[in-house]
């Protein structure tokens, strides 16, 4: 039966078609009504017109109008269904099946488009002309983001938090009374309101001020003077706070002579240094009004510096033990760090010089019991703001500097803390490269140093992650830090304890105003006092605050650990780490990524950075790094120390030379040496497992400079530098290559090849020293130009043995030192053989030689009988033997490492007893030159070479081999 309807009627589908068209898009979907594949669009295509008749496309809640209607005349002609065997004319646009078409009644399912876009589907759908579902398409955007075909709910931010807001309208829980939701000084954390060592309001400055310099004099008075204050403007005035009165005086201001260059109202021109002199004067230096100044606080008077000290901003100045000040650290008007310092002796009114071994400035520096100083953190250099690296000791007594272990953390801002015991804690900072872009990384890592030995150790970690923040020490031993800025550069007013008994840091009552940047200090009464820095809304304060630390607990609440510290106890390096934190929360933490080509695991090492090698190898890649040698030893932990040398990009500082150390989360780098000659480094092994490091250094005479050997010692904590001198021989030292020996009483041998001139005349000297400790030096060989070291051993007479290449006869040669003399022989002259030379001594002192045959492209391996030499070919497969290394095990049997240099792969051989056994410990094909080998008490190998930078290889518990191939 047929329906009659007017003209508007018969238009309402179609307009509210077009607005659905509009509004959402339209989709065609397939006849089985499945959702459109990812790459079809999602609007579908647009609908022809019938000319006015039913177009297909009926609304779904309006009966089918698509049957002709008697009383009003066709226009469009014969319907554009044709015959459908059914109702004639509708073109199946009833959800029927007579166009070919199933039923539209289910959408497709929602899909997401993109990573925030969900789009659905309305239905049920239409069924056009070409035999697909037409549905309505919807676009919803998705504030969370989207997956699985679902907006994703609000996020609780809940995770490290036990109560208050979770970001959603929620709570992330409710603490208990008298507990209140940050009362700890933690946002989310419950902890006490009041009570357990409140801190009380005190008296406050008459200048606001920010990173003052400030000393506790000897009366007992704190004095603070500079700074940042109010309007990012420099003050140079002073004043001193009298615990006994409670007041603050105003001290007068900085003479303003002797002003650098530039704006003195920047902000870095505001970290002036201050410490008082044995007379009872204050040196004032750093800031932007004066090179230095002297205060004196019985009268109140200043006086202008007159002396040498270089203009520095941002110093490290310390008061040493005889009275005078040490100013260190520092950069200077053209941002270049100096390496210059000064110590002042106001006695005398003179200043003494001396220089530092690493550039560094914003520095920390605390004397320790000896009177030395120790100096550490800060950055590094000035286009990047990476941290520094290493620490330094200054000895007083002989105004020397010398490098000490380094903190197993480059880091800046951080804090230093001298115990009772003599140790030093340093504390928090920023740890990695961007101090001055915004891409520095906050640390909770603490780490101690022990004098005695100049080792460093994690210790207890603190709660929270922070940098500007002060360390002071109370009278029952605990360290208090207080304040600074969080991980995310909020500033803090959380305090928490270090007990060095437990190692352990607790959290306490928080400060009542959050604070970076200030003064911290402990007076005589027993108060700690804290004033001035800036506040978290970036305002300069005034105000103080005091505590009796007797009356501090712990502010109860669980804190969970940081990713740093979660990485560190679980020893990863790399990759994402699933973990249950103390708070018994389980979550993933991600302890940093690998610089190409290591990758997370690829040495085998579950999250350590590293490749895989073959057959069973492990390859660690350890950075960039120049040289011809280098040396490894194996400690008595079993593991490895790799000495080193890395170049600085031309234009850039000498080349340095570096100790690592592998530890059981990562390799610890160590400066030993500046402002050394990029090449040769030799490293050995006392009886006692002392280090002894042997390269060359360029020293400057009266009228040009020489190249000469540096033996250097660990001893004391520190690194001692003996330098050859040049003046005492003649000709005077032009040092090439060099390597060193330990004779049985640790006597060092250090053996150099001097290279005069290009022509093939280089002499074989060797060096030693005589009963008064004084560098002798004696003629070996005149052996020419051989590019590469001689190899020296002594036996257990004390005999030196030297192997090397005869350059001018092509022959390895042996030399060995009588009673009469040097002794020398032909090893092997079979062919241009001999270059690359490694020797070792076996317990009856006979040598062993591994070497290359150029000639044939072979490595070679000779020993020492006791009659005669034997000889042996190792391998012979591809162009081998470059830069080879050797060792012997406990048996005697011979172990070497080598490059194929067909093939640029790290090679090992070792000496079964009845034959050779051959592998490849690196197939990267980015080489394996200058390998470096030492073997473990377990038997176990390692190597050190170059590929694509330096690298660290540890073979299997029992490498396999396989014999050697023929040479094809």
């Amino acid at each position: 039966m047929s329906r009659i309807l007017d003209d508007h009627s018969l238009l309402r589908p179609l307009r509210l078609l077009l607005l659905l068209s509009l509004s959402a898009g339209l989709a065609l979907v397939a006849c089985g009504g499945d959702a459109p594949t990812p790459d079809e669009p999602d609007s579908g295509v647009p609908i022809p017109s019938d000319g006015g008749h039913d177009s297909g496309t009926p609304d779904a809640s309006i009966p089918d109008a698509s049957t002709p209607d008697a009383s009003v005349p066709d226009a469009g002609g014969p319907d554009a269904g044709g015959p459908d065997g059914g109702t004639t004319g509708d073109g199946g646009s009833d959800g029927g099946t007579d166009a070919g078409c199933g039923p539209c009644e289910s959408p497709p399912p929602p899909r997401c488009n993109g990573t925030r876009d969900l789009v659905t589907w309305s239905g049920p759908g239409i069924c056009t002309a070409s035999g697909v579902c037409q549905y309505s398409a919807f676009s919803t955007f998705c504030e969370y983001g989207c997956a699985d075909g679902a907006c994703l709910p609000c996020p609780r931010r809940c995770d490290g938090r036990e109560c208050g807001d979770d970001g959603c309208g929620g709570s992330c829980g409710e603490c208990g009374a008298p507990q209140t939701c940050g009362g700890g000084g933690i946002p989310g954390i419950c902890g006490p309101e009041a009570g357990c060592g409140t801190w009380e309001p005190g008296a406050s400055l008459q200048v606001a001020r920010a990173h003052p310099a400030a000393v506790q004099l000897s009366d007992g008075n704190l004095f603070v003077v500079g700074g940042l204050t109010s309007g990012a403007v420099t003050t140079r005035t002073a004043e001193s706070f009298n615990p006994s009165t409670n007041t603050w005086t105003a001290q007068g201001r900085l003479p303003a002579t002797g002003t650098p260059s530039g704006s003195s109202t920047h902000g870095f021109y505001s970290y002036p240094g201050a410490a008082q002199l044995g007379t009872g004067r204050v040196l004032v230096t750093g800031h932007a009004d004066s090179v230095y100044a002297l205060f004196t606080p019985a009268s109140g008077d200043w006086a202008p510096g007159n002396g040498l000290i270089s203009e520095r901003l941002q110093p490290l100045v310390l008061s040493l033990a005889d009275g005078r000040v040490l100013v260190a650290s520092g950069v200077d008007e053209g941002g270049y760090y100096p390496r210059r310092t000064g110590t002042y002796d106001d006695t005398h009114a003179a200043w003494a010089t001396g220089y530092t071994r690493s550039e560094r400035f914003r520095a920390t520096g605390v004397q320790l019991l000896d009177g030395r100083v120790l100096v550490t953190s800060g950055i590094a250099d000035e286009v990047y703001g990476a941290a520094a690296l290493g620490a330094e000791l200054y000895d007083p007594v002989s105004d020397t500097w010398a490098f000490t272990g380094a903190p197993r953390r480059a880091r800046a801002a951080a804090a230093l803390a001298r115990l009772s015991d003599g140790r030093v804690l340093l504390i928090g900072g920023t740890s990695v490269r961007g101090f001055f872009s915004g891409t520095a990384v906050r640390t909770s890592s603490v780490e101690l140093y022990d004098p005695t030995t100049g080792d460093w150790r994690d210790t207890g970690y603190l709660n929270i992650a922070r940098s500007g923040h002060t360390a002071t020490v109370l009278a029952d031993g605990r360290v208090l830090v207080i304040g600074g800025q969080d991980a995310d550069g909020k500033v803090l007013s959380s305090v928490e304890w270090f007990d060095p008994s437990t190692e352990k840091w607790t959290l306490t009552a928080p400060l009542s105003t959050g604070r970076a940047s200030h003064v911290s200090a402990l007076l005589g009464d027993g108060r700690v006092f804290v004033v001035g820095g800036t506040s978290s809304t970036g305002a300069i304060l005034a105000s103080s605050e005091e505590v009796l630390p007797g009356g501090f607990c712990a502010a109860n609440g669980c804190v969970p650990e940081s990713d740093d510290v979660l990485c560190a106890k679980q020893t990863a390096g790399c990759g994402p780490l699933d973990v249950t934190d103390a708070c018994g929360r389980t979550r993933q933490v991600s302890c940093g990524a690998c610089i190409y080509p290591a990758t997370c695991g690829g040495a085998g090492i579950p999250a350590r950075c590293g490749q895989p090698g073959v057959e069973g190898w492990q390859v660690e890649v350890l950075g960039s790094a120049t040289g011809d040698n280098k040396g490894i030893v194996i400690e008595p932990g079993g593991e490895p120390a790799i000495a080193y040398v890395l170049s600085s990009p031309v234009g850039g500082p000498e080349p340095r030379l570096f100790l690592a150390r592998r530890l059981a989360t990562g390799w610890n780098t160590s400066p030993i040496l500046d402002d050394i000659l990029g090449g040769d480094v030799a490293l050995a092994r006392t009886r006692e497992g002392a280090l002894r490091v042997a390269t060359r250094k360029r020293v400057v005479g009266s009228f040009s400079s020489y190249d000469v050997p540096v033996f250097l010692s660990w001893k004391e904590g520190r690194w001692w530098d003996d330098v050859v001198p040049s003046t005492d021989f003649h000709p005077p030292p032009d040092t090439d290559y060099l390597s060193m020996g330990l004779g049985p009483d640790d006597e060092p041998h250090l053996c150099t090849l001097d290279i005069t001139s290009t022509f093939n005349t280089a002499t074989l000297y060797c060096y030693g020293l005589d009963a008064t400790r004084r560098w002798t030096r004696e003629r070996v060989d005149v052996p020419g130009t051989d590019f590469s070291s001689p190899s020296v051993a002594v036996d257990g007479e004390g005999r030196p043995h030297v192997a090397y290449y005869d350059a001018n006869q092509k022959r390895l040669t042996h030399a060995v030192r009588s009673a009469s003399g040097w002794v020398l022989e032909t090893v092997d002259a079979s062919a241009d053989v001999g270059t690359g030379a490694s020797m070792v001594l076996d317990a009856q002192g006979h040598p062993h030689i591994a070497y290359r045959d150029t000639t044939n492209q072979d490595l070679k391996y000779a020993r020492w009988t006791g009659t005669e030499w034997s000889l042996q070919r190792v391998d012979s497969t591809d162009d081998v033997g470059g830069t080879p290394a050797l060792a012997l095990d406990a048996q005697g049997r011979p172990h070497i490492s080598y490059e194929d240099l067909t093939r640029h792969h790290l090679k090992y051989a070792r000496w079964t007893g009845t034959q050779w056994n051959l592998s490849t410990v690196d197939a990267s094909g980015t080489g394996g030159r200058d390998s470096a080998l030492a073997l473990d008490a377990a038997g176990r190998v390692h190597i050190t070479y170059f590929s694509e930078g330096l690298r660290y290889a540890r073979s299997p518990q029992a490498p396999t081999a396989k014999r050697a191939a023929p040479k094809r």
